[in-house]
């Protein structure tokens, strides 16, 4: 019953609008509607999965809503004080609200770091999106642009790196490689799956070519579309700088990828 209302709630909402989605104080969106949109984006922050809120990223929503898109910037529940688990299925129920509100248009994942990982698992593992009674492709989620997030094949990347950056992943995933492989979407790759647009920092500190190589590999395998491109951008700025420079390259390919994704 609860859910119902939040659908009807969303619906009526005119313009722009903060919208709690559950009773926990970090499950909230701020949304911005536009007449005539062309699809749905939903940006899920960074932090390492500890920390991070959608304030910092007012550039992606707004670059968005000006492309005549609605646009959501997200907050989700944070480890340690809730489950992984608990912050992926944050981002399928917004998915879930934003398709049964609209369910005519298109809905983009768009996620940095961290987030990037969670977006990518609502994408790719079934089970986040059946417990709001849909599914990837009932939910028409078309496709994830990923922002510089190594985390494909976290058992991978987390091998790559070196004390003390380690730690960053043993505190978040342990040390079973079976929970590195439950949390990573290279684990769930079939056909069918939603298109990813991956943009990497060509920066000495970033995984993500690496990483998002062997994740396109494994989806052509499978027929799945895949794009990735190098970008002079750090860790950093390639999210709070998107949508700035309106004629950018990362901004050009994103709305390309939105527009050609069947």
């Amino acid at each position: 019953m609860k859910f119902i209302f939040l659908i009807v709630t969303l619906i009526s909402i005119l313009f722009s609008a903060e919208f709690n989605y559950g009773e926990h104080v970090k499950q909230s969106f701020d949304i911005e509607k536009v007449k005539k949109a062309k699809a749905i984006v939903i940006f899920v922050h960074g932090g390492a999965w500890v920390k991070g809120d959608k304030l910092k990223y007012q550039n992606i929503l707004q670059f968005f809503k000006r492309n005549q898109m609605i646009s959501l910037n997200m907050n989700y529940r944070l480890v340690p004080d809730n489950t992984l688990e608990e912050q992926i299925s944050d981002v399928a129920k917004v998915v879930a609200i934003a398709h049964n509100s609209f369910p005519k248009l298109k809905i983009f994942l768009i996620g940095h770091s961290s987030g990037s990982n969670i977006a990518s698992l609502v994408a790719t593992d079934e089970k986040y999106l059946k417990k709001f009674g849909t599914s990837i492709k009932k939910s028409n989620l078309k496709g994830v642009i990923s922002l510089d997030g190594p985390g494909f094949d976290l058992f991978k990347v987390k091998n790559t790196l070196q004390f003390p950056v380690t730690l960053l992943y043993t505190n978040i995933f342990g040390k079973r490689e079976s929970t590195y492989k439950e949390y990573s979407p290279i684990t769930y790759i079939d056909r069918k799956k939603p298109s990813f647009l991956i943009f990497c920092s060509i920066s000495k500190r970033s995984l993500c070519i690496k990483d998002a190589e062997a994740f396109k590999e494994k989806m052509n395998k499978k027929g799945n579309n895949v794009f990735i491109y190098p970008t002079n951008n750090t860790h950093k700025t390639i999210a709070s700088t998107f949508g700035n420079n309106r004629g950018g390259d990362m901004e050009k390919r994103s709305l390309k990828f939105i527009s050609l994704v069947k």
